[in-house]
Order: C-alpha cells, then sequence, then structure tokens
C-alpha cells in the first residue's frame, strides 16, 4: 500500500488537492448562497408582496367594475319596476272608479252618459271643467253632471267634441235644493272656488235644521233629478229679523279639485234656460 501510494504519490495529491478544491468550493457556494439569500431574500419577499398586491389590486378593481356594472343594471330595472308599477296601480285605481261609476249608474232611474275631464278652464281654472263629449254626442247646455260621491255641476258650454262644466262651487252657479231629514226647501249657491262650503238660501226661519242634516236636490231646477246628495250642513245661524235664514253652511260631497270622470245626466227636454 505503501509502494502503491508512493509509485502513484503524484497522482494521490492531485487527488486530494481536487477533493479539497471541491469541498472550498461547495463551501463558498453554500457560504455565497447564504449571502445572498440574507442579502436579496427581503427583496425578493417584498417583489413577491408587491406581485400579490398588484395582483389583488387589479383583481378588486374588476370586482368593482363588474359590481358597478350589475348595480347599474339592476337600478335600471328597478326604474323600469316602478314605472310598470305606477302605471298598474294608476289602471288599478281607474278601474276602480269606473266600477264605482258603474255600480251607481245601476241604482238611479235616469239616462246617463260617461265622460272624463280632459282639462279645466283657463278663465276659472278652479270652477270650471272640460269634458271629453260635446255636441256630437247629443251635450247640451244645462244638463246636469254629477258622480257616484253626488252633484258637480251643469254644462254651460259646448262644441262638437267637448263641454265645459261649471261646478257647485262657482258663484254663479245654483240649484234648487232639499233638507233630506225635515223637507225644507232651499237655493244652493257657490261663493266662489276661493271658498270650500256652499251657501243654502231662503230656507224658512222656522225649519228645524240641524248640523250634519243632509241636502239633496229637489228637482225643481228641472236640471238635476230629485235626490241626488249635494252635500251636508255644517253651520247654521238664524236671522232675528227675516223669514229666512241667515246662514246655512253646505260641506259639498265632492271634492272638486280631485274629479277624474263624470256622469251627464241626460234629459230629453233639457232647457236652453234653467
Amino acid at each position: 500500500m505503501y509502494e502503491f501510494l508512493l509509485r502513484y504519490r503524484v497522482f494521490t495529491r492531485l487527488f486530494f488537492f481536487v477533493i479539497l478544491s471541491v469541498c472550498l468550493i461547495t463551501t463558498q457556494l453554500r457560504i455565497l448562497d447564504n449571502v445572498i439569500l440574507f442579502f436579496f431574500s427581503p427583496v425578493e419577499k417584498a417583489l413577491i408582496y408587491f406581485s400579490d398586491g398588484l395582483d389583488s389590486f387589479f383583481h378588486r378593481y374588476y370586482m368593482l367594475l363588474m359590481i358597478e356594472g350589475e348595480y347599474r343594471k339592476l337600478r335600471q330595472q328597478n326604474e323600469e319596476l316602478k314605472g310598470k308599477l305606477i302605471t298598474i296601480e294608476e289602471k288599478t285605481i281607474k278601474l276602480e272608479h269606473l266600477e264605482e261609476l258603474l255600480n251607481f249608474t245601476q241604482t238611479i232611474p235616469f239616462q246617463t252618459m260617461a265622460a272624463r275631464v280632459i282639462g279645466k278652464s283657463p278663465i276659472s281654472p278652479n270652477s270650471t271643467l272640460i269634458i271629453d263629449k260635446g255636441a256630437t254626442d247629443g251635450m247640451k247646455k244645462f244638463q246636469g253632471v254629477i258622480n257616484h260621491l253626488g252633484v258637480i255641476g251643469r254644462i254651460i258650454g259646448v262644441s262638437n267634441n267637448a263641454a265645459f262644466v261649471q261646478m257647485v262651487n262657482d258663484k254663479n252657479c245654483s240649484m234648487a235644493a232639499i233638507n233630506q231629514r225635515t223637507r225644507d226647501h232651499g237655493l244652493i249657491r257657490g261663493l266662489g272656488f276661493n271658498f270650500s262650503e256652499l251657501q243654502m238660501s231662503f230656507v224658512y226661519y222656522r225649519a228645524q235644521l240641524q248640523l250634519g242634516d243632509t241636502i239633496i236636490t229637489s228637482g225643481l231646477d228641472n236640471v238635476f233629478p230629485k235626490g241626488l246628495l249635494i252635500g251636508t250642513v255644517t253651520e247654521l245661524e238664524k236671522s232675528k229679523n227675516d223669514l229666512f235664514y241667515e246662514k246655512v253652511s253646505i260641506k259639498p260631497a265632492n271634492n272638486f279639485n280631485t274629479i277624474e270622470e263624470v256622469l251627464v245626466v241626460i234629459a230629453p227636454d233639457s232647457l236652453e234656460n234653467p
């Protein structure tokens, strides 16, 4: 063995140095790796964190764009559904009003024609309505206009396709009336659109009127059939020196600001003057 090593000592030394060099290089590489890891590991971690954060940012941005698009779409659908709901509710209300008018026509012993309010007079918008029936439909001056709640007014002007209705709150409008309980007669007059009540005149001072009494049409004016509701008594004041009540205030059965559909009383012998 010794002779072998002596004979090949040059190769032995070379092999030893190669092994030593490999060990040193490996050790140095490990040290270099550790140094690189020590110095560059934080940078690498920072880059990874930044990359992950950037990915998360773009992902969230993309999700926000999608959510915003869905939100706008849902909002538009919501607005469309609201519009459809309002339309359905309006149609339902209109059908209810028409049903009330139809039921009312089945309880009265005279003929009527339904009409729709299409406007108000520019001269007296709070006391004159315009309806969509005119002379071609058989409308005539001084025909009575009513609905299921009671008296509204009378026609004072007619064109081919429309008619003007003077409501009972107009100070130039009057109608014959009777107290349903006491049977005392009087004349209903409007006080003008600035007043919410009507006035009943020429009521005999001995009439035993009471607050809350129902006032109906008497039929003596040849405009309205007898028995249609006008309103209720809200205020009484007797006169000390007159044959008639000083004041009889009537609250109308109708709200004249919300009338949309009406019935025109069809009388074959409608008068040209009431």
